[in-house]
């Protein structure tokens, strides 16, 4: 048994790790988007449980973003837990600054990062998308209309949106999205979205 740790510090022990299986598709079986020229990708726990398609991606890094699913491997891999289930009242934007660091750490060293959670829609959605607007500097209407570009079932939770729209504000000091009708439609096309439309003009 080894032991990894979490954004807040905690450890949690880790299973065995599992038998490889055989590389099969990322784009269809694996459900790996890749993202900034193959540095950064999100997807589902079926992306990150064997290493061999690990290596296909030249993964280094992975932000875990769940609770049950295991670091299946630590001795291979840099892990980053963010430890938390898709319900709104989570307060996600506690891991923002830890997660956003890790990220960053690893593009900028030319290492590629996997963020994950279970279905690649949600938990990992909204890191990434933190990412997007705190270090890239992206609004966050063009950080969700570039991420579900590549992602169609990216849609963070209302609660997580309403962290992101807060960070925004933070960086840009305005926000670009209007949380009434995203939470209307989380899948509304993009310039529906827009707080301005002008903005996705």
């Amino acid at each position: 048994m080894q032991r990894s740790h979490d954004a807040s510090g905690e450890s949690d022990v880790v299973p065995k790790k599992p038998r490889l299986s055989a590389i099969r598709s990322l784009s269809i079986q694996h459900n790996a988007t890749r993202l900034l020229d193959g540095l950064l990708y999100i997807g589902g726990n079926d992306c990150v449980n064997d290493l061999d398609v690990l290596g296909t991606m030249d993964i280094s890094h992975v932000v875990n973003c769940t609770r049950e699913t295991p670091n299946y491997f630590p001795d291979r891999v840099e892990y980053l837990r963010v430890p938390i289930t898709d319900e709104p009242e989570m307060e996600i934007d506690m891991y923002f600054d830890d997660a956003c660091a890790f990220i960053h750490k690893a593009v900028e060293n030319h290492m590629a990062c996997m963020v994950h959670c279970s279905h690649g829609m949600s938990r990992s959605a909204t890191i990434v998308l933190a990412y997007l607007v705190k270090i890239r500097k992206m609004r966050l209407l063009d950080a969700l209309q570039y991420l579900r570009s590549l992602r169609r079932v990216v849609s963070p939770n209302i609660g997580f949106m309403q962290r992101l729209l807060e960070l925004e504000m933070a960086v840009h000091d305005a926000n670009s999205l209007d949380l009434q009708a995203y939470t209307k439609d989380r899948f509304a096309p993009i310039p529906d979205l827009a707080l301005n439309p002008a903005h996705s003009a």
